[in-house]
């Protein structure tokens, strides 16, 4: 009797089961056959079966917290390190770049972690943090070094983000899962409040050791060790796709940064062969059928419109308290502080809002948050410092709890097969249009209009409020 022998593989982080013994007269149609034995051996992996992943996560999470560390750092001083570079016109892109390089490491991560082996993707992610540490740092000075260097680390520590979240969402128990989720969103909160602390100190003293703060993640490495999943599924990458796809990503940021007909046309030019390539590709990584759901198209709308001021807030905070008030960077961090921790708070509680008040209603409470942020910031700009303090409060709580909700708006659009694609692309819409917001806004922070800004940030919230009630409204109508 012959035996076919079946290998069933889930993500990288998945168990590996092999099932035996199906005899192949059943396959046959046969009706004398005995009743198959099936033995299941699951090889148990760090964030699916319950067999301790802190000891995997828990540093993956660390290098991510250090890496926004600085990226945040970056973000409130981007414009003095502008000014020392020399870079002109061109200060938005120390900024924009490293922020559309997050997005499109998200997305390729994301997409990748079904095909290469998860330990390899972080192993390349510890190596750029490496080299992009120690090559900004030494070519400090220089604009294109700078930009080159932190497009770098952020490649490299979102690999380990990436990692993070394929084996935590892998979790069985869902209140376990849950946690490690949360404390995602949390890393990035405490990241940020401290990124922003330390980027007003440094300010003072010297700018360019942000670029080593993510080499403190190298101390998380030990720990790790080698629990990474080396195990991946098999299949073919579109690299083409992949790569077509991360160019029209990034000439949007350049576009928008920077507006060249040149520019534009080769955007225009990336997004067509983009179209033609997913429509003609035997195996592309995804289909146009995804970009044609509309549900799915209003829900990334969303995030577009709300999350382009994301970056823009902390210079906006510090460019009022600079020039209205005679703050420097590290008094503007202090003040800032408070908001970082409601926003923590925020996070962490935003799964039993969710579940309380439901995804519509959380969604537009947690924008109306950020609306009525915006709304003290335009009002009562020069009223007092207290009001870059009150205003963050309340625009960084609504951010924060907006998470989780927002990731709920996405997975409720698209086919269960599709999840992993929609969270990518989730990232990228998340990341990619707060980079083009802080591009677009730039020369507005450099020649002092801020209060074009926070208005330009209240009708986006407004906006967002607004297209959330309608995207309700018609995806309940559709179905």
């Amino acid at each position: 009797m012959r035996t076919l022998r079946f290998l069933v593989s889930s993500r990288a982080a998945g168990p590996t089961c092999r099932v035996t013994t199906v005899p192949s007269q059943v396959i046959r149609g046969a009706t004398a056959a005995p009743a198959p034995s099936i033995n299941v051996t699951a090889i148990a992996t760090d964030g699916d079966l319950a067999n301790g992943p802190t000891r995997v996560l828990l540093p993956l999470l660390g290098i991510y917290a250090l890496g926004t560390v600085s990226l945040q750092g970056f973000n409130l001083v981007y414009l003095r390190v502008a000014h020392d570079v020399g870079a002109g016109d061109a200060s938005g892109l120390i900024t924009a770049i490293p922020g559309v390089v997050l997005g499109v490491a998200c997305f390729l991560y994301g997409t990748l972690g079904d095909f290469i082996p998860l330990r390899r993707i972080v192993n390349a992610g510890i190596g750029l943090i490496v080299v992009g540490s120690v090559l900004g740092f030494a070519l400090s000075s220089s604009l294109i070094g700078v930009v080159v260097a932190r497009a770098l680390q952020t490649l490299g520590y979102q690999a380990a983000a990436s990692a993070y979240m394929i084996l935590a969402t892998s979790i069985r128990d869902p209140k376990r899962r849950g946690l490690y989720v949360g404390l995602m969103c949390a890393a990035f909160q405490g990241g940020t409040a401290l990124g922003m602390l330390v980027g007003g100190l440094l300010a003072d003293v010297n700018w360019a050791i942000l670029l080593l703060i993510p080499l403190a993640g190298l101390a998380c490495v030990p720990v790790m060790g080698r629990r990474v999943p080396a195990r991946s599924r098999a299949g073919r990458v579109d690299v083409t796709g992949l790569a077509i796809f991360s160019s029209c990503a990034l000439l949007l940021t350049l576009a928008a940064a920077n507006p060249r007909w040149w520019l534009v046309g080769g955007l225009a030019l990336a997004a067509a062969a983009f179209w033609w390539h997913i429509g003609r590709a035997r195996d592309p990584f995804i289909t146009r059928s995804f970009f044609t759901n509309v549900p799915w198209v209003r829900s990334i709308s969303l995030i577009l419109v709300v999350y382009c001021m994301n970056f823009t807030l902390a210079p906006l905070m510090n460019g009022i308290g600079s020039t209205l008030y005679g703050l420097k960077p590290a008094e503007v961090s202090v003040r800032l502080i408070p908001a970082y921790c409601l926003a923590l708070i925020a996070a962490m509680t935003s799964g039993a809002a969710l579940a309380r008040l439901g995804r519509g209603r959380t969604v537009r409470a947690c924008v109306g948050l950020i609306l009525a942020g915006t709304v003290v910031l335009a009002l009562c700009m020069r009223a007092g410092p207290w009001v870059i303090t009150v205003a963050m409060c309340l625009i960084y709580s609504g951010f924060g709890g907006l998470f989780t909700p927002i990731y709920d708006t996405v997975f409720a659009t698209v086919a269960p097969g599709q999840n992993g694609r929609a969270v990518a692309m989730n990232d990228l819409a998340m990341q990619g249009s707060a980079a083009i917001g802080i591009g677009v806004v730039t020369p507005w922070l450099a020649s002092g209009h801020f209060r074009a800004i926070a208005l330009v940030c209240l009708l986006a919230a407004a906006i967002g409020i607004a297209g959330d009630w309608a995207h309700e409204y018609l995806y309940r109508r559709g179905h």
